[in-house]
């Protein structure tokens, strides 16, 4: 009831939508993942009405945010509100799903966004291991006198670039699907389970994955670690759709799904490299309809 109530009210109006993005937006300010609400707002106007109605919803949300934004505490490292990044993926992601229909190919559009993310770094600063080592000691005073021995070049910072742009594209396409859901909630019940169960990317697509890997560890290892990243963001949708389509087709009990998700919460760095094999490997072995 409350996503349906949501979602009515994001629709039922221009001064709505712009109030939903721009105050969740604006909050974000204070409290990240509130970014989510603030682009699930957008991208169901996108969805449902049409990329024009929610590129002025942008424009004016946007406005909203930069004044909240100046009247808020100033914060090292941040230059403009991180929602706004947060907002180009999401909305190539859902005028891509507005296009196709397909979760599949939204979830290739955000990939590509990230890879491009990637690759705009290497381009705008060279060494990538070196600005976000400024940039943690910038933003993270706190952190300043130890960065080096915890976040040091040699150890966590050099997966900085990739992990922040892996980050970029689950935060992106769990907004896309939450719009997408609420979209479902009023106008199509089921219909986005149907489409989420129907996650595959064809075979052509982990290929030329696996060149632009090849490639890129010509050019730099450290972008080819970085995209590397991307594309376990990439797979971990159709492996977790993987497994809501077992469960869904041989008619289990849902309950199957629970320790996959703690997992998640508990052992990400476990859960989600396995699922992005599990989902690599669907390209090849049709896991879903197999007895």
């Amino acid at each position: 009831m409350i996503v349906r109530g949501l979602a009515n009210f994001i629709l039922a109006g221009r001064f709505n939508a712009i109030f939903v993005t721009g105050f969740f937006g604006a909050m974000s300010l204070f409290l990240l993942p509130l970014s989510i609400f603030s682009g699930a707002a957008v991208a169901l106007v996108a969805l449902r009405k049409g990329m024009a109605q929610a590129f002025y919803i942008l424009a004016v949300s946007a406005l909203l945010i930069v004044v909240s934004w100046m009247l808020s505490p100033a914060r090292p490292g941040f230059p403009f509100p991180v929602v706004f990044g947060l907002w180009l993926p999401v909305m190539v992601g859902a005028w891509w799903l507005r296009s196709t229909a397909s979760q599949a190919n939204a979830l290739m559009a955000v990939g590509l966004v990230c890879a491009l993310f990637v690759v705009g770094m290497y381009l705008a600063v060279g060494d990538v291991v070196s600005w976000w080592n400024e940039w943690i000691q910038t933003a993270m005073p706190g952190v300043r006198d130890s960065a080096t021995v915890e976040f040091g070049p040699e150890e966590n910072i050099r997966l900085a670039n990739g992990f922040v742009a892996m980050l970029l594209g689950f935060g992106a396409m769990f907004t896309v699907l939450f719009a997408r859901w609420m979209q479902g909630k009023l106008f199509n019940p089921g219909g986005f389970a149907a489409e989420f169960v129907a996650i595959k990317l064809p075979r052509s697509v982990l290929v030329g994955i696996l060149v632009v890997l090849i490639a890129s560890s010509f050019l730099n290892t450290q972008m080819m670690t970085d995209l590397f990243m991307v594309a376990i963001m990439v797979y971990f949708f159709p492996g977790l759709s993987v497994l809501h389509g077992i469960v869904v087709r041989r008619r289990l009990n849902r309950n199957w799904l629970v320790a996959p998700y703690l997992g998640l919460i508990f052992l990400p760095w476990i859960l989600i490299p396995g699922l992005a094999i599990l989902g690599a490997a669907d390209s090849f072995i049709d896991f879903r309809s197999r007895k």
